[in-house]
């Protein structure tokens, strides 16, 4: 074979090796960005109470010695991703520690983490499962 062939079907090889894994990502202006995280956090408000109780049985998971213990949860990060107009990935990383614990004066005992699948249905934001 020719070095020019070998030379494409090598670069070709490592481009396919490289974006193995890789999903694009759905393009979306930055201010319908904006305004759509908002709606999904207007939205999940009715739902954090019950985020914050999986997220302390995930650090009792983690942590078989919390078990017996009471374990409170503050979200550190969250990560919104548009899959398109009506679909997004929303990913709360929480930190936790024993009751009375607080954020930020004490380092916490677990980092959980919840990813949701969300579907937009009649201008509503919705959790369509877990991921």
């Amino acid at each position: 074979m020719p070095r020019t062939v070998l030379g494409r079907l090598a670069c070709a090889v490592i481009a396919a090796i490289a974006s193995a894994g890789c999903v694009p990502t759905y393009a979306m202006s930055p201010e319908n960005a904006a305004v759509q995280r908002a709606a999904i956090h207007h939205a999940l408000k009715r739902d954090s109470s019950t985020l914050f109780v999986i997220a302390s049985k995930r650090a009792k998971l983690a942590r078989p010695d919390l078990s017996d213990r009471a374990v409170v949860c503050a979200i550190s990060n969250i990560d919104i991703k548009f899959v398109s107009d009506t679909h997004a990935t929303y990913t709360a990383t929480y930190a936790c520690g024993m009751a009375p614990w607080q954020p930020g004066r004490t380092s916490p005992v677990a980092t959980p983490t919840i990813a949701l699948d969300l579907l937009k249905e009649r201008g509503l934001w919705m959790i369509n499962g877990f991921l």
